[in-house]
């Protein structure tokens, strides 16, 4: 994914948002929480990737999505820091942000390594 590459060069972590364009929250989190002045500030320290559950199904899989919206806090090494599903109101999620992009608390790849 490019938004890794762009992560690497820009020392910050990726934050993937699975979602659809028939999900109503999916909308919503887009419109009212991500589209927010306090929350873009804070997205500002992340690169930003949205993905169609609908188009890409196989990174769905493999980012263990199964509900929307989902999103994915990675670091450019695809550590995997935080996941998150469902609609979030502004403080909330500046909440989750605060508490889950910071620390990698199973350190756990995305990719997994082979046999």
């Amino acid at each position: 994914l490019e938004a890794i590459s762009t992560a690497k060069i820009q020392n910050k972590k990726v934050l993937i948002c699975f979602t659809a364009d028939w999900c109503h929250n999916c909308v919503r989190l887009k419109n009212e929480t991500l589209s927010d002045k306090e929350v873009q500030e804070k997205l500002s320290d992340y690169i930003l990737l949205y993905l169609n559950t609908d188009k890409e199904k196989k990174l769905a899989r493999q980012y263990e999505v199964y509900g929307i919206p989902h999103y994915v806090i990675i670091d450019s090494d695809e550590i995997r820091y935080a996941t998150g599903t469902g609609f979030m109101p502004k403080n909330e999620f500046l909440n989750w942000l605060d508490k889950k992009g910071k620390t990698s608390s199973k350190n756990q790849s995305i990719l997994q390594p082979d046999p």
